[in-house]
């Protein structure tokens, strides 16, 4: 069954029990293929998890207008404890679902 999604905002949650090694740079990205990345946001020292498990959602604005099948977070810069490793324990996308026996 094919399943894409139009986004129109996404919610990360921190991945630890502590303030430390938040996410503070990274990239959304949007592909069809799994092959072809688009890059739909940007964030650049972006403060807003901050604290155990904590959540926060952002508007996209560049999703192009169109459908995604494949999304992922690419981490472009240290994280709040200085370190290069991703802690995320949670992500959800809100737009539109398409779906469709075969694509």
């Amino acid at each position: 069954k094919y399943r894409a999604v139009k986004p129109a905002m996404y919610t990360l949650r921190h991945g630890g029990a502590s303030r430390q090694n938040s996410l503070r740079d990274w990239v959304l990205k949007g592909s069809e293929d799994n092959k072809n990345w688009v890059e739909l946001e940007r964030h650049k020292d972006d403060n807003s998890l901050t604290g155990n498990f904590a959540s926060h959602s952002w508007f996209i604005k560049n999703s192009g207008d169109r459908p995604w099948r494949y999304f992922r977070i690419v981490q472009t810069g240290h994280n709040s404890s200085g370190d290069n490793f991703l802690s995320l324990s949670g992500i959800e996308f809100y737009g539109e679902l398409y779906s469709s026996e075969v694509k």
